[in-house]
């Protein structure tokens, strides 16, 4: 596809939706079927952070509350995340990973790296880089 003005978000919509099916294909291949690719980013925070509270998460993510709050309680439905209430500050939830989690981690983090891989063949180093930083501006723009 040739990418121009006036198809920009419709190829952008098209990559994302092209992604997705590549991942939740590789993820099924590695029987983590029971969720979907746009949670991996919060169990990767939690792979690299350990237990994290709730709101850090919303905030790292740059996704409302309840969108996160739906990721988590499905996380939690499905074994991967257990929720812990701080004892000082009962508003305050902390989400720890479980050794579900923590063993699909691997498999995750291969099929991101084959996603990668995938997604930049046949870019330079350099070509990489012009387009990491005009996409940079685009979201700075939003």
């Amino acid at each position: 596809m040739k990418v121009h003005r006036g198809n920009f978000l419709y190829a952008l919509n098209w990559i994302r939706q092209r992604l997705f099916a590549y991942l939740e294909s590789e993820m099924s291949k590695e029987n983590i079927g029971d969720i979907t690719p746009s949670y991996g980013e919060v169990l990767y925070m939690l792979q690299r952070k350990g237990t994290v509270n709730l709101s850090d998460i919303t905030k790292m993510s740059h996704k409302d509350k309840s969108t996160i709050t739906g990721v988590i309680n499905q996380l939690e439905k499905n074994g991967y995340i257990i929720k812990k209430r701080d004892n000082q500050d009962r508003r305050f939830v902390y989400i720890e990973p479980t050794e579900k989690s923590k063993k699909v981690q691997p498999a995750l983090r291969n099929i991101s790296e084959k996603m990668n891989s995938r997604l930049f063949k046949g870019l330079s180093e350099e070509e990489k880089e012009t387009l990491f930083k005009l996409v940079s501006k685009i979201s700075e723009n939003l």
